[in-house]
């Protein structure tokens, strides 16, 4: 049996107090959102964001399995700092409605993590500003897709 990770009971505390009282078809949006962050941390390269020794660690403990692997060398705290590149658009969710979530998920992802003590600003303040800045990016970017009628800025189908 495998202990579950601080990563994976924050994620599951998470995903619960977002879905709690919500309907089911938002609580599937939430799960499908957080199962989509669990497969981008199984292959994200962390060297830019962590440094290169934990890209390193990560490496090596890929080796002995990639799934999970990001959550058992990591905590929260790092979680938080790679979250920016899961709004990377090679990760934006489709239909639209579920990137909206995605971008939601992740702005409040932070402040929870925050909220809960899983992030001491005084190391990773710079970091998390950049996650916030990035969530507020990608909502304009929302709204200019969704005010050109779902098409991207060069007439393609948005998301």
């Amino acid at each position: 049996m495998t202990q579950q990770t601080k990563i994976d009971r924050v994620l599951e505390e998470f995903l619960d107090a977002q879905s709690r009282g919500r309907s089911p078809a938002t609580g599937e949006r939430y799960a499908r959102v957080i199962a989509q962050l669990r497969e981008f941390l199984d292959v994200v390269e962390v060297d830019a964001m962590l440094g290169t020794d934990p890209g390193t660690m990560l490496r090596a403990e890929r080796e002995f399995g990639a799934s999970g692997a990001f959550a058992r060398v990591f905590d929260p705290a790092e979680l938080a700092v790679c979250l920016r590149a899961f709004l990377a658009p090679e990760w934006r969710l489709e239909p639209r409605a579920l990137w909206v979530t995605q971008v939601s998920l992740v702005g409040r992802f932070v402040t929870w993590l925050r909220r809960h003590g899983w992030i001491d600003m005084r190391v990773w303040a710079c970091a998390v500003w950049d996650v916030e800045a990035e969530v507020v990016r990608q909502r304009e970017l929302i709204r200019a897709v969704a005010a050109q009628g779902g098409r991207s800025a060069t007439g393609a189908p948005g998301p």
